[in-house]
């Protein structure tokens, strides 16, 4: 069976987002401890997967905007979460994001990312030599991890703030119930929904408004009334439904 017949229901994916915070932490936890005890390479290596880890979680978000029939969208899916390169962009698109929760945030991790100024495919060639011993041909000789960290003068402080500041963005998400199975059934029935991006847009908007009640980090904020009346706009015969569906769910989140 190709990639593309392996679909994931919101269900399946609320629980992979909920085993992959708990990894990601494992090995952020487990990074920032060996680093204070010296094998400081393997403890970045870990800091580097721990990113990666929690990339998968916006990767497993974006998945919600997948049609859940079989189709090439899904074996493209499952070969960004196999990447690590993306999985490693979306983790550190997750530090850029100010006050933005993940269900604005996910569109653009349909996107390309040009904007790094280091490629993530050189952090994973980095990420190796912190493991393994390799042979520099240029210097004819083998290199081990901790002559590549000497080598280079390498501080893992910067990358331990990074990582928690991946840590606390992840914990602002759940707190605002995020990753309750509930929000992510909506988010996919909204991308369902959505025609086109104004569509998406408008939908998210009332999303935000009605079961998260948080401000988007949108552009700008747009006072509730104009939300209804622009989604009434796009959806005539299915707002007042959609209102009072997601009204009652934010209000059980809420209690």
């Amino acid at each position: 069976m190709g990639r593309d017949n392996w679909t994931l229901t919101p269900s399946q994916i609320a629980n992979g987002i909920e085993e992959c915070i708990q990894a990601a932490h494992d090995l952020y936890v487990s990074g920032v401890a060996l680093n204070y005890q010296k094998p400081q390479p393997i403890a970045r290596a870990l800091l580097i997967l721990a990113v990666e880890e929690y990339g998968k979680i916006g990767w497993l978000y974006r998945g919600l905007m997948i049609h859940p029939e079989p189709g090439p969208e899904w074996a493209d899916f499952w070969q960004g979460f196999m990447n690590h390169a993306i999985k490693n962009e979306i983790g550190r698109m997750m530090l850029m994001s100010g006050d933005s929760l993940l269900p604005a945030l996910t569109p653009h991790f349909r996107e390309g990312f040009p904007f790094f100024g280091i490629a993530p495919e050189a952090l994973e060639r980095h990420k190796q030599g912190m493991l393994y011993v390799s042979y520099d041909a240029g210097r004819r000789a083998f290199v081990g991890p901790r002559d590549d960290f000497a080598g280079n003068n390498i501080d893992n402080k910067v990358l331990i703030d990074e990582v928690g500041d991946i840590v606390r963005y992840v914990a602002r998400n759940r707190e605002a119930k995020v990753f309750e199975p509930r929000v992510l059934e909506e988010f996919h029935r909204l991308n369902m929904m959505a025609r086109d991006e104004p569509d998406r847009y408008a939908l998210l908007r009332l999303f935000y408004a009605a079961i998260l009640r948080k401000p988007t980090g949108l552009e700008a904020e747009v006072p509730y009334d104009a939300v209804v009346a622009n989604v009434r706009a796009r959806y005539p015969g299915q707002v007042d439904g959609l209102v009072e569906r997601w009204s009652a769910i934010g209000e059980q989140l809420a209690a």
